[in-house]
């Protein structure tokens, strides 16, 4: 049997007989070959026709296309194209947004700011963390004085591509953004059930280079001039790999609300183990930490203490004293975490038990420390010790000396 055509004015459907009795018919659409089997000639026949009724229904529209709305499309493609999203993408996120601005709570960029860093009260952020919510007051905010829903995701990347900053520096400012969006978000002046614009910026993946760490002479004077009360936590940090907020930071649990700090109850001290419980750490598991003889020479006597590690809860007021005109070089971020780490895994080159005790991904922990430092420099790291317990006389070690 061959073929049958069926035509609507100028659009032909064929059909073909199948080898299983069926009829297919057989079209194009959308830059697409099509092929729908059915068990009729007549069922065939009559859906061909709507097929092409459609398809040429189609080309009309088409060719009702005016030289108007081709300026129209051509205008739309030039604006978004800088953004690298099609005219499409761009037309849906616009309408998106109209329909959540419709039902959102109103309110300007400039009050937000204001209501998120009076909601942050100074003794609960860092340093570093109010600086950037004062940047967001005396730049953002400037820059955007409207309501911060009108504000889409092209207008921030064009924001962040013109301030000509590095990388890093352009994904700090797009995160703390992000915090703004999401206060914003959570007290309803964003739709709860969609993600934010800030948020659909995406963060620029950087080229991870070996961290900046402290040699052990720098440790040795940071060490002889930290103030008495944070010496214990700096130490945990640079023989234990702590994170500076795991050290000293107390945290408040989200169901019973009690307050939770690094205790010495929490050394088991005669397992040789430090458990850093999920209430304190960064992922909200517990894990557990080796205790090496360095870290018992320095922190070995606190045995019997039950009170906090750290007797405040700010350190960045102490790393903010320790200045280069005092230290002689430049405090660094995390460093005696990262110099723990980076000085550990030459010595042992045991990544995966690496990777427990920092509390990393298998990737971060690659991505940071796989940067081996000459083994005999790293083991000088493990050979600071106390004044008093210079020469090995290391009285609160029990075991033999093990310093790496």
């Amino acid at each position: 049997m061959k073929k049958t055509v069926v035509r609507v004015d100028s659009v032909s459907i064929p059909i073909y007989p199948n080898g299983d009795g069926r009829f297919a018919i057989v079209f194009r659409e959308a830059g697409q070959r099509i092929k729908r089997p059915y068990v009729k000639l007549s069922t065939a026949k009559r859906k061909a026709q709507e097929v092409a009724v459609r398809l040429l229904n189609g080309q009309r529209q088409a060719d009702e296309f005016t030289a108007a709305d081709r300026d129209v499309l051509l205008h739309i493609k030039r604006a978004v194209e800088p953004f690298r999203v099609s005219p499409v993408a761009a037309i849906e996120q616009w309408a998106t947004w109209r329909c959540s601005a419709a039902t959102a709570k109103r309110e300007r960029v400039p009050a937000l700011v204001e209501l998120l860093i009076a909601t942050k009260t100074p003794h609960k952020l860092s340093t570093r963390r109010m600086r950037e919510f004062n940047w967001l007051r005396d730049h953002f905010a400037k820059k955007f004085p409207g309501s911060i829903e009108t504000l889409l995701q092209m207008e921030l990347e064009q924001y962040y591509a013109a301030l000509g900053v590095g990388d890093r520096r352009r994904n700090n400012i797009r995160d703390v953004v992000v915090t703004l969006f999401l206060f914003a978000k959570e007290h309803g002046y964003l739709p709860a059930d969609k993600i934010t614009e800030a948020e659909k910026v995406k963060r620029i993946e950087l080229d991870h280079e070996a961290p900046e760490i402290y040699t052990p002479a720098q440790l040795v004077i940071i060490l002889e001039h930290v103030a008495p009360e944070w010496l214990d936590p700096m130490c945990c940090q640079a023989f234990l790999g702590v994170r500076p907020e795991e050290a000293s930071k107390p945290h408040v649990s989200r169901k019973t609300r009690a307050i939770r700090k690094l205790m010495w109850t929490d050394f088991l001290w005669d397992e040789k183990q430090l458990r850093i419980v999920g209430a304190i750490s960064k992922t909200g598991r517990d894990r557990y930490v080796d205790l090496n003889d360095t870290f018992l020479a320095w922190c070995g006597h606190h045995r019997d203490k039950t009170g906090p590690v750290a007797v405040h809860d700010r350190q960045d007021r102490e790393t903010g004293r320790l200045t280069s005109d005092l230290l002689g070089f430049d405090w660094i971020n995390d460093g005696l975490r990262h110099s723990y780490a980076s000085y550990w895994n030459s010595v042992h080159k045991d990544m995966a038990k690496l990777k427990e005790m920092m509390g990393n991904s298998e990737q971060v922990n690659r991505r940071y420390y796989y940067h081996p430092q000459p083994v005999a420099l790293a083991k000088k790291w493990w050979q600071v010790l106390p004044a008093a317990h210079v020469g090995g006389n290391i009285i609160q070690a029990p075991l033999g000396l093990r310093f790496a």
